[in-house]
């Protein structure tokens, strides 16, 4: 930190990338002031830790005594795994993700958990449901009394299909808090995920990467076992898009073994993730830019590695989940969804449109 570091600067990129816990901690270990935005920030971060944490373990325990085995993604279990503690890593929501034929049981026990489901907006019959879940991976429950948000995956990611619950040899479980372990992916499965998940959202938020170098980092191997998983599971662009980034924004070594892929779609993702990263000097949310509507879908589509994905993400594109939330069509009739897309589209911009039924609120990348 030279003199002369505008602090203000400093504060506001903290806040959109969402690593206040982990600026506060470098800071401390520096032996440098920790500017009072950063501190509150961080303040924060901790005060959402341990009620995600709290509330993960209860509905954990939920489902667990309905028969159905959650498995939870980044927030608790990836803080304490990556940076050994949950203070550090910042969470706005609870992911966690089911079997996908879990998923009708699951929602009324959300209910009963005092979740009010936003997207879908209502439940859905078994036909609807089976079309849902192909066209979107999570459904997203809102707590107001407990100020948490849950996304309850049925699939880990878009960007790399992946249809059913990881094996159990995949699994592993982390102590976040004294009441119990949560249920999480182990290192090789979790590395591969987060890579997905990140180059999906081109990288929009730094947080993201500084998991990919914490995991790289504390790795025996230096992240070559990491890397070998990430391609055998479909996710190497994603991977190399991963390592590649970690290295040039943080400095991280490359894994021992790690080539880089030659490929026109890796560096385009990485030149768009760069500059969403440094947006506004860094500070500048994505929702803040012009281009925010093109980002994520640009991304999308260069990671995809298959022609399987590559349909599923058609498919995905012409049948909006809100549609078939508010339709509901019966089996056999899902061909219409495509062929309702514009009459509703123009149909839910009238003024007598309940427009409640649109999917409910936005999800924010987490």
């Amino acid at each position: 930190m030279a003199p002369g570091v505008d602090w203000g600067c400093v504060e506001r990129i903290t806040a959109r990338h969402r690593v206040a816990g982990l600026v506060r901690e470098g800071l401390i270990r520096a032996g440098l002031p920790v500017p009072e935005g950063v501190a509150r920030g961080a303040q924060r971060t901790l005060a959402a830790a341990l009620r995600h944490a709290g509330e993960a373990l209860r509905l954990q325990g939920r489902l667990h005594r309905a028969g159905i085995r959650p498995l939870f993604l980044k927030g608790s279990t990836l803080a304490v795994r990556a940076y050994g503690s949950i203070a550090v890593r910042d969470s706005v929501d609870i992911d966690m993700v089911i079997a996908p034929g879990d998923v009708g049981r699951a929602w009324p026990l959300l209910e009963e958990a005092g979740y009010v489901m936003t997207a879908p907006a209502q439940m859905l019959p078994p036909a609807a449901l089976r079309t849902y879940q192909a066209i979107s991976k999570d459904s997203v429950h809102f707590n107001a009394e407990r100020r948490v948000r849950v996304e309850l995956h049925w699939r880990l990611s878009d960007a790399v299909h992946n249809s059913d619950l990881p094996p159990a040899n995949e699994w592993r479980t982390i102590e976040v808090a004294e009441s119990g372990p949560l249920s999480t992916l182990a290192d090789p499965a979790l590395f591969a995920y987060l890579c997905a998940h990140g180059a999906g959202h081109a990288w929009a938020r730094l947080k993201w990467l500084a998991d990919i170098a914490a995991l790289l980092g504390t790795a025996d191997d230096g992240g070559d076992s990491l890397w070998v998983a990430a391609r055998a599971a479909g996710a190497a662009r994603p991977a190399a898009s991963a390592i590649m980034l970690a290295n040039a924004v943080f400095g991280t070594p490359l894994p021992p073994a790690f080539v880089a892929p030659r490929s026109i779609r890796l560096r385009l993702l990485n030149a768009l993730a760069l500059r969403v990263m440094a947006a506004g000097g860094g500070a500048r949310e994505l929702a803040e830019t012009p281009w925010n509507s093109v980002v994520e879908p640009s991304a999308t589509l260069l990671v995809l590695s298959t022609w399987r994905d590559a349909w599923a993400q058609l498919r995905r594109v012409a049948i909006p989940a809100e549609d078939v939330a508010l339709l509901r069509l019966p089996a056999g009739l899902g061909i219409l969804y495509p062929v309702l897309r514009l009459p509703l589209w123009i149909w839910k911009r009238t003024p007598w449109s309940p427009r409640r039924h649109a999917g409910g609120q936005p999800k924010r990348a987490a």
